[in-house]
């Protein structure tokens, strides 16, 4: 009996980049290669400002290493998925390219990070800035490739729970959770949209917002 792989379902090699950057793609899958035998998916969890470090400058298009990192998962028959996330906490970079506050979004600093800041998810540019962004994204992974597309990705490590939101109210925080499943919903139509709820701190009331 053989092992049939479920794509959507299926185990996933994980990818991310919060305690330090990507890894050379060659380095990655000369180590992940013993291990992906049962493997489906490659799950890269990202900053935005991996995916976008200047205005309109995208990594799919000019990093040279994430495009050899995404084009050997599928040259080993793996799937894609998608994490894009925008808080800066515990992560190694600023996660908001610094565009974003250039333009005139308002943001604070992480408790993890005081170089760095975070965009209030209020702010109309951080959220024009963030449209863009995803409307440049679909079109280029709206596609058989990717298996799900993480439709959230707001918040601490893009798990739409931490505390940090509290600055908003309830009303503030039903606009912002519809407002980001309606972007993505609106841009991807051949994948399948996911996203991760954390609710240790229970900003998010589900009964109410959905």
């Amino acid at each position: 009996m053989g092992f049939l792989r479920h794509p959507p379902k299926g185990w996933a090699l994980y990818l991310e980049e919060y305690g330090s950057s990507f890894p050379n793609a060659v380095t990655y899958w000369n180590q992940q290669d013993p291990n992906m035998g049962k493997a489906s998916i490659l799950y890269i969890r990202v900053p935005w400002s991996r995916m976008e470090p200047t205005e309109g400058h995208y990594a799919w298009n000019e990093d040279a290493n994430f495009k050899l990192l995404t084009q050997m998962a599928k040259d080993r028959g793996l799937k894609l998925a998608f994490r894009v996330f925008e808080d800066s906490q515990d992560v190694h970079m600023q996660a908001t390219p610094q565009f974003v506050f250039e333009a005139g979004a308002q943001g604070y600093v992480p408790q993890s990070n005081a170089g760095f800041k975070t965009p209030y998810l209020t702010d109309p540019v951080c959220k024009q800035k963030f449209e863009n962004s995803v409307n440049s994204f679909a079109p280029k992974f709206d596609d058989p490739l990717p298996v799900f597309i993480d439709a959230q990705g707001l918040g601490w490590w893009g798990e739409m729970g931490p505390a940090q939101l509290g600055y908003m109210n309830a009303r503030k925080k039903n606009d912002t959770f519809q407002w980001i499943v309606n972007l993505y919903s609106s841009k991807f139509k051949k994948v399948l949209l996911g996203g991760h709820m954390a609710t240790f701190s229970g900003i998010w009331d589900m009964g109410q917002l959905l």
